[in-house]
């Protein structure tokens, strides 16, 4: 128990910007954030951010965005003082083609429902003591992967973030 949360703690502490995911090399343009979580009417969101870091406008379709259904697979909800994961079901969900503009040096704002991906989760009275671990693999229009992958973690109890923060395509050049 006391390991699991040992490399928990220095997992956490390797990650100094950990709900922020930057590409190296990515022939997408974007980079992707986690802004925190939020409850709202018995459910559980992961507050997501995806950045265009091009100087054109750019378009993709709602499934290949993190709240789409390309991030499901990439999640882990893990306890740490437990050393255990939450058991993830996987919802069969059908999403429309959609399309979103992000404009370029601008970004645009989604939810995941945790709870929907793991259905415990809605009834816990306190949620302090999880940790959400996501990966995300951007999509080109066929479903192929484009470009690198982004990761990162968010505290259960951390704040969701209200309005956009700092560009983190200009944070991402400097690493």
């Amino acid at each position: 128990m006391k390991a699991g949360l040992i490399a928990c703690a220095a997992l956490a502490l390797a990650l100094p910007h950990a709900a922020k995911g930057w590409p190296t090399g990515a022939s997408y343009p974007i980079a992707v954030e986690a802004g925190g979580i939020e409850r709202s009417d018995h459910h559980v969101y992961l507050d997501m951010r995806v950045w265009n870091c091009s100087d054109k406008p750019l378009t993709m379709d709602l499934a290949n965005l993190p709240w789409g259904a390309s991030l499901g697979r990439g999640l882990v909800i893990y306890q740490a003082y437990a050393g255990k994961t939450l058991q993830q079901a996987y919802p069969i969900e059908d999403f429309p083609e959609r399309r979103y503009d992000i404009p370029p040096h601008r970004s645009i704002a989604g939810q995941i429902a945790l709870d929907h991906y793991f259905p415990k989760l809605g009834a816990m009275k306190d949620i302090r003591d999880f940790v959400v671990f996501w990966v995300y693999q951007p999509l080109g229009e066929k479903g192929a992967p484009v470009g690198r992958k982004f990761g990162g973690m968010v505290p259960m109890g951390s704040k969701r973030f209200g309005k956009a923060s700092e560009n983190p395509c200009r944070l991402g050049a400097d690493r």
